[in-house]
């Protein structure tokens, strides 16, 4: 692994050569839909560099990968909250003579449940990792992509970007930051030869449905649920392909399309309506159709963060 503080950092070449490795660098890499983009890529034929604050789940998630691939897969442990994550992640990846030619800002945190829960740490945190993190990893490593003519950036955003949402305001509101953000830099800066792709899933099955509070709720029985592994198989091959705006599934497009069209007013009334639907009332209307380890973690508190942080 190679150590975030910067004292353990050895020059990293896999070629023997003087040139820099072209790696891709995948944050929430250590589970969930970061871990699934980091085999989609390595699969793909690339370098992997999973980033992620737990260590322990990194190196759990690279073996997983490694088991798959030829190609390396490192991992590097860093708290992107911290002010100077997105300069020192490049000062470790420059000291080891690995240039990034593609990033996926995955990281990020969400909350599910009235306003008055939302803790202050959990605000903070939700607003350092979702925007500024995801803004300055995208504005640091964007000028080498543009020098370069190549390569891009696949930022993670969410189908709660096109609409405020009751219940999950901020969340909602850094979502739709990143994806207007994504959209305005793409046409920026496309006629370099470099892309900066928004990927908006639907409800993803990983175990952040369970920690938000959310595997009960009746807006998890009405929308489609996709596993991770489809979102990031999609997700992938848009970008390759050089889609602007992903959208995984069918049912999800459809969705969005609508509400793209419908007027906000009556739309947020029921959002309000299901995401305030009796939990024991809407587990009796659901047919779950995802996998057990969406129900691992039971959790009461719907204010707690959800997400695949960094």
């Amino acid at each position: 692994m190679l150590q975030s503080d910067g004292t353990s950092v050895c020059k990293f070449d896999l070629h023997g050569g003087s040139e820099r490795t072209s790696v891709v660098v995948i944050t929430g890499g250590s589970e969930g839909l970061g871990r699934a983009l980091g085999s989609k890529f390595a699969a793909g034929g690339h370098n992997i560099i999973l980033v992620a604050r737990d260590s322990e789940k990194l190196n759990r998630a690279a073996e997983e990968i490694r088991k798959t691939t030829s190609h390396a897969v490192l991992t590097i442990a860093i708290d992107l909250t911290e002010p100077d994550a997105a300069s020192r992640l490049k000062s470790i990846l420059d000291q080891a003579r690995l240039q990034v030619e593609i990033l996926v800002n995955n990281a990020g945190i969400g909350n599910f449940g009235p306003r008055e829960k939302m803790n202050e740490s959990t605000l903070r945190m939700l607003l350092e990792l979702n925007i500024r993190a995801t803004t300055e990893l995208t504005y640091t490593f964007l000028p080498e992509m543009i020098a370069s003519g190549k390569g891009g950036i696949l930022n993670v955003a969410s189908m709660s970007a096109f609409i405020p949402m009751p219940y999950m305001s901020i969340y909602a509101a850094s979502k739709s930051f990143v994806f207007s953000m994504s959209r305005s830099l793409d046409q920026e800066v496309r006629h370099t030869g470099t892309r900066v792709i928004v990927l908006a899933p639907g409800i993803v099955d990983t175990l952040f449905l369970a920690k938000a509070g959310m595997k009960r709720s009746l807006w998890l029985s009405l929308m489609p649920t996709m596993d991770a592994d489809d979102v990031a198989r999609v997700g992938y091959e848009g970008f390759v392909a050089g889609r602007g705006v992903i959208i995984p599934g069918a049912a999800n497009m459809i969705v969005a399309a609508i509400l793209k069209i419908l007027p906000h007013a009556p739309l947020m009334r029921l959002l309000h309506l299901v995401f305030s639907y009796p939990s024991t009332m809407a587990a009796a209307i659901s047919q779950p159709k995802r996998s057990p380890r969406a129900a691992v973690h039971d959790k009461e508190n719907a204010s707690e963060p959800f997400g695949d942080a960094a």
